[in-house]
């Protein structure tokens, strides 16, 4: 029995040996990390799997960068275009500023050389003619102009001389010239007395187009409109008469121009225009 205990019992040991033995034959004959066994499948190895893995990560990561990079140097060039704009106008406007300050500078300068000619003693006046006047004497023309000898010729305004002659009602009308370098000319147009007026004891001169010219004692040979509606209140030198007595008053022009066409014109003494449908002429020498 004890024989029989013994042998039960070593079996299991030559087994153990058996297969370590087996198992490192077999390594020998196999190196399953560098050769490839038919029907055998190769795990991946978990680490070189990680590093794959964390290879696409860094190349990813890589290419989020480059985008990242692209777009701001796409937003750096979309900013410089308008920075280059800005910049070709602030030229621009230093440009168009430096010409404009040249060309006040240019305009001053030929302002002031011209105000130094214009201003020296050369163009004082010395001489002052009046023509075309008849009725007004020289020095009244004179006197109404206020201007002096001696005064620069380019400084007279001609509208406020002109306004200052018209105040005589019988200057219908002045032309100032210049003749250079001293001289200054007045041609005047005159007004004309055509009819006259019975105005109290005396009588009122008036022209073709009923202008109030002057105040005198006598008729001085004028014909006289007897019967006029113009009131003692409108009557007054340089003004006109009423708009009624304008209307008849042409109509008298239009009657005097046949007159005179007949040779009866200066025949004629006073017209009577109290109806102005039926005007009356009388000719005192015919009776």
């Amino acid at each position: 029995m004890k024989k029989d205990k013994i042998k039960a019992g070593k079996k299991p040991a030559k087994n153990k040996n058996t297969k370590k033995q087996s198992e490192n034959i077999s390594n020998e004959l196999f190196d399953f990390d560098n050769e490839i066994v038919i029907g055998v499948t190769k795990l991946p190895e978990p680490k070189k799997q990680k590093k794959k893995i964390k290879n696409k990560n860094i190349k990813t990561e890589n290419k989020k960068v480059k985008n990242i990079k692209g777009q701001a140097e796409k937003n750096k060039k979309i900013t410089k275009k308008p920075n280059k704009k800005i910049d070709l106008k602030k030229e621009k406007r230093k440009r168009r500023a430096i010409s404009f300050l040249k060309a006040i500078i240019i305009i001053t300068t030929f302002i002031g050389t011209i105000l130094a000619i214009m201003l020296s003693p050369l163009f004082k006046i010395e001489k002052i003619e009046i023509q075309g006047n008849k009725k007004i004497p020289v020095d009244e023309v004179l006197t109404l102009s206020e201007i002096k000898e001696g005064e620069n010729i380019f400084l007279i305004n001609k509208n406020n001389t002109i306004n200052k002659l018209k105040q005589n009602p019988y200057i219908e009308n002045v032309k100032i010239k210049k003749s250079l370098p001293s001289t200054l000319i007045f041609e005047i147009t005159e007004r004309q007395a055509t009819y006259c007026l019975k105005y109290s004891d005396k009588y009122i001169y008036i022209n073709n187009q009923g202008y109030i010219l002057e105040i005198a004692d006598t008729t001085n040979n004028l014909p006289e409109i007897i019967s006029y509606k113009t009131s003692q209140e409108e009557i007054k030198i340089g003004g006109r008469l009423s708009p009624e007595d304008l209307e008849v008053l042409g109509t008298i022009l239009k009657i005097m121009e046949s007159a005179n066409n007949n040779g009866i014109g200066n025949l004629i003494t006073s017209i009577d225009i109290a109806n102005k449908n039926d005007i009356i002429l009388r000719i005192e020498s015919e009776r």
